[in-house]
């Protein structure tokens, strides 16, 4: 709204900047025009999250982005759906964005996200995370028990990166390194090539070429023939 409209004897801006209460004696013009235009004039502070202050005053208007402003019978007046309630379908916003841990200021904000124009990263300084915590997507399944997890990356431990489940190794290894699995879920890379492992009491399905190590017997090599399993060394049945 408009400031109050006032009739002044002598001044247009106020000379009291500090209280005098009671003065003992009478109000000269100037203290009596002053003493209306600071009432007329005064404010409250709003402050913001980031610890910005803004000074209200009478003729300040204040803008609910969103929101649904409605006045019951005694002018009382309720803000409501502020950042757009249930009947939005979509939701734009901002040029940045952060999530912190309760407390953090300076550099720390933002420690848990940021998005901006320049980044999306978790964890920027790199201790706002217990030690067990993971970034995941999960499956169609969600969080079932033993439901998938096609991606996680675990925030404080460099090495450990999954995707569907399996993890990836820390390392780049070598010039030709060539990555073999453990059979438990990681992955590793070896400058040695490894062929796959079986015992001769559970071998593989074969396909035509095929070739693989028989772990209870010196791990020798054995190919498939299209029939059945033969150890390259002397064509003999696995």
């Amino acid at each position: 709204m408009p400031k109050a409209k006032l009739v002044t004897r002598t001044a247009s801006t106020s000379s009291v900047s500090t209280d005098n209460i009671p003065k003992g004696t009478g109000l000269t013009n100037a203290e009596l025009d002053s003493n209306f235009l600071n009432l007329r004039d005064q404010g409250w502070r709003l402050r913001a999250d980031d610890s910005t202050q803004h000074t209200i005053t009478a003729d300040t208007q204040i803008t609910f982005q969103g929101g649904v402003i409605t006045a019951d019978a005694n002018g009382d007046i309720t803000v409501a759906d502020l950042g757009g309630g249930s009947t939005e379908t979509s939701a734009s916003v901002f040029t940045s964005f952060q999530v912190s841990e309760t407390g953090a200021s300076g550099t720390d904000l933002g420690n848990y996200m940021r998005v901006n124009s320049a980044q999306i990263d978790f964890n920027h300084q790199g201790q706002a995370f217990l030690s067990t915590a993971k970034f995941r997507i999960y499956g169609s399944d969600a969080q079932q028990a033993n439901g998938n997890i096609p991606f996680e990356v675990g925030l404080s431990q460099v090495s450990d990166v999954r995707i569907n489940e399996i993890k990836y190794p820390s390392t780049d290894g070598v010039v030709g390194s060539s990555p073999w699995s453990n059979g438990s879920g990681e992955l590793f890379l070896s400058s040695v090539n490894r062929l796959p492992i079986h015992a001769s009491t559970a071998m593989p399905n074969g396909v035509p070429g095929a070739v693989i190590c028989i772990s209870d017997n010196g791990y020798k090599p054995a190919y498939y023939d299209n029939n059945n399993w033969k150890y390259i060394h002397d064509n003999s049945n696995v």
